[in-house]
């Protein structure tokens, strides 16, 4: 269902307050608790929910009212199968246990074969970036068929 412009401006008004509030309340929270991704501290949950309002805001702008097709169309074709697409990676990282090429999974292998033409950090980046790749070509795919999968 498509919301009214004013519908659309409110909604992001509305994230653009909860986001600046919660970055604000993150960030004066870290002088009591700090902000700790690996404890999940309320701090970093505050802070960074903060950040995905702000970010959700601009999605909302961009893809609602915006919309320059050439640019949305990506993210609309990866976004029509999350939960298979989430699965099928799990699928496919467990995969990895399963095949072994000498004394390595594949995944290990794969990036000790990108780490041989490139630095550590950039086969690292070039191995997420191959796999996000990878799904969006099964999603256009999909996508393309308008096959949906739904819970």
């Amino acid at each position: 269902m498509r919301l009214p412009a004013s519908s659309q401006w409110t909604s992001i008004k509305r994230l653009l307050v909860i986001g600046v509030v919660g970055i604000a309340l993150g960030q004066l929270g870290s002088l009591i608790m700090p902000i700790n991704k690996s404890l999940w501290t309320s701090t970093f949950v505050i802070y960074t929910s903060g950040i995905a309002c702000i970010v959700l805001a601009f999605f909302v702008w961009l893809c609602d009212i915006v919309k320059p097709e050439r640019l949305v169309n990506p993210l609309i074709v990866y976004g029509s199968n999350p939960l298979f697409i989430y699965v099928l990676s799990g699928v496919w990282v467990l995969s990895y246990s399963l095949v072994n090429i000498g004394e390595l999974n594949l995944g290990d292998w794969m990036y000790q074969q990108l780490a041989l033409v490139m630095s550590a950090k950039l086969a690292s980046f070039t191995f997420a970036l191959l796999h996000v790749i990878g799904f969006w070509l099964i999603s256009n795919m999909l996508y393309k068929r308008k096959i949906f999968i739904k819970i």
